[in-house]
C-alpha cells in the first residue's frame, strides 16, 4: 500500500532508482578499473590509490546528518537536484586533473557529498515516506536494484583503455548534468496522509510524534552498527575486488566481471530480500543476510578460482546490495517511517569509523603482506557480529514486546512477521 496517489508513488520509486544507480553505481562501479589505472600510471602504492574512496566515506558519513535533518525541513527534490549538481562539478573537475592527491581529495568530497544527496539517505527517506510497511520492502528493495553496477565496471575499463580516463569523467560529469534536471520531477508524499499503524497494534499520526532519533533505545545503536558492518564490507568489496582479483592472476577484463556479477545478482537480491523483509521481517532478514555474507568472505580467502570467485561475488552481491532497504525498513518497523531520514543520518556518524577504517586497513595490510587474507578475515569476523547483533535485536524486540514505544503483550513482537 501507498500514502496518496499510488502511481506517484511508484515515479518517486523509479526516479530514486536512476539516481541511487547514478551515484553507487558509477561512483563504485568505476573505482576499481580507475584504481589500477592510477597505480600503472603515476606508480603509486594501493593506499594512496584507495585514498578517494576512503575520503569519500568520510565525507558522506559526515554528510549524512545534516542531509537526514535537511530532510526534516526542505523538499527532497532540492537535496537531490544540489547532489547531482555536485557530482557533476566533482567530475568535470577530475578531467582536468592528474595528481593523484587532488583526485583523492576532489573524487572523496564532492562525489562523496553528492553521493550523500543523491543515493545514501534522500532516496530511502522518500520511499519509507511513500510507502507503508505492507509494501515498503518491496519498494526500497527495487529503488536500489545495481543495475548501472552491472555495466559500469567494464565499460570503465573499455573506456579508459580506448580513449583515456579524460574523456570517461567528462561523459560521466555531463551525465549527471541532466540527471539534476531530471530531478526537478520528484515530489515528497502529503503530510496528512502519513498516518501509520504499528506492527504491534499501536497508531499514531503525523511525523512530530515519531521523528526523532531513538538514541536511548539500545536496539537503535545495535541495528546502526549491523548495518555499519554490512555498508563497510560492500564497499570494502567494491574498491578491493579488481585490484584483489588482478593480484591473484586474473586479467583486469575478467576482474571487472566480480563488480558485474555482484551487481547481477544484486537486482535479483533486491527483488527477492526485499518483499522477503516485508513477509518474514527485516531484523530477522538482517541476521540471515551478515551470517551468509560471512561465510562467503571466508570463502574469499581460501580459493583463487575464476568460478569460485564469481560465485562468491554472486553471493555477496545477492545480499549486500539490499543492506540499505533492509536498514530503513528496520529503522521504520521498530521506530516509525519519519525516523528514517534523521536515524540514517545520525547513524553514519557510528558507521565512518568501520567505512574509512575497513578501506584504510585493507589497503594497508595487502601492502604490508602482499595479499587480501588477513583484511577479508577481518570482513567475516565483522559480518559474524553483525549477525549476533540482529539477533540481539530480535530477542530484545521479543522481551520489550513493544515498537514505536507502545507497549504489547510479551509474545506477540515474536511472532509479528514485521519484525
Amino acid at each position: 500500500m501507498t500514502k496518496g496517489n499510488s502511481s506517484t508513488a511508484w515515479r518517486m520509486v523509479a526516479l530514486s532508482f536512476i539516481a541511487q544507480n547514478f551515484a553507487i553505481g558509477i561512483s563504485f562501479g568505476s573505482l576499481g578499473p580507475i584504481l589500477v589505472y592510477l597505480e600503472h600510471a603515476s606508480q603509486v602504492s594501493r593506499s594512496m590509490s584507495s585514498l578517494g574512496s576512503a575520503i569519500l566515506t568520510v565525507t558522506m558519513a559526515l554528510a549524512a546528518p545534516a542531509v537526514g535533518f535537511w530532510l526534516r525541513k526542505h523538499s527532497s527534490r532540492s537535496v537531490m537536484m544540489t547532489g547531482a549538481i555536485l557530482s557533476c562539478v566533482g567530475y568535470l573537475i577530475l578531467s582536468r586533473i592528474s595528481d593523484v592527491l587532488e583526485f583523492a581529495v576532489i573524487f572523496g568530497v564532492l562525489i562523496g557529498a553528492g553521493n550523500t544527496m543523491l543515493a545514501a539517505v534522500t532516496p530511502s527517506t522518500l520511499i519509507s515516506r511513500w510507502f507503508d510497511v505492507k509494501s515498503r520492502g518491496r519498494a526500497l528493495g527495487i529503488m536500489s536494484l545495481p543495475v548501472f553496477l552491472l555495466f559500469t565496471p567494464v565499460i570503465c575499463t573499455r573506456a579508459i583503455a580506448v580513449v583515456g580516463i579524460t574523456p570517461w569523467f567528462i561523459a560521466v560529469g555531463l551525465s549527471f548534468g541532466l540527471l539534476a534536471v531530471l530531478m526537478l520531477a520528484i515530489v515528497d508524499p502529503p503530510q496528512a496522509a502519513d498516518a501509520e499503524v504499528t506492527a504491534v497494534g499501536a497508531s499514531q499520526t503525523g511525523p512530530s510524534k515519531r521523528s526523532k532519533v531513538p538514541f536511548k533505545d539500545a536496539r537503535f545503536w545495535i541495528l546502526t552498527l549491523c548495518a555499519a558492518q554490512m555498508t563497510a564490507t560492500t564497499y570494502v568489496f567494491l574498491t578491493h575486488a579488481v585490484p584483489f582479483a588482478v593480484n591473484v592472476g586474473i586479467a583486469d577484463i575478467r576482474a571487472g566481471l566480480l563488480v558485474s556479477t555482484f551487481a547481477l545478482s544484486g537486482i535479483a537480491g533486491n527483488l527477492i530480500v526485499g518483499p522477503a523483509a516485508d513477509k518474514f521481517g527485516p531484523v530477522r532478514m538482517v541476521a540471515v543476510s551478515t551470517g551468509v555474507q560471512a561465510i562467503a568472505w571466508a570463502g574469499l580467502t581460501v580459493t583463487t578460482s575464476f568460478e569460485l570467485l564469481l560465485a562468491l561475488s554472486a553471493i555477496l552481491g545477492f545480499l549486500s546490495t539490499s543492506t540499505t532497504p533492509l536498514h530503513c525498513n528496520a529503522l521504520s518497523v521498530l521506530f516509525g517511517s519519519d525516523s528514517v531520514g534523521p536515524a540514517l543520518g545520525a547513524g553514519y556518524i557510528v558507521k565512518l569509523p568501520f567505512m574509512f577504517g575497513y578501506l584504510v586497513l585493507a589497503a594497508h595490510l595487502f601492502d604490508v603482506t602482499g595479499a587480501y587474507v588477513m583484511p577479508f578475515e577481518i570482513m567475516c569476523g565483522a559480518l559474524a557480529a553483525a549477525c549476533l547483533g540482529a539477533v540481539a535485536i530480535f530477542v530484545m524486540s521479543r522481551r520489550q514486546g513493544t515498537q514505536h514505544g507502545s507497549r504489547a503483550p510479551v509474545g506477540r513482537a515474536i511472532s509479528d512477521p514485521s519484525i
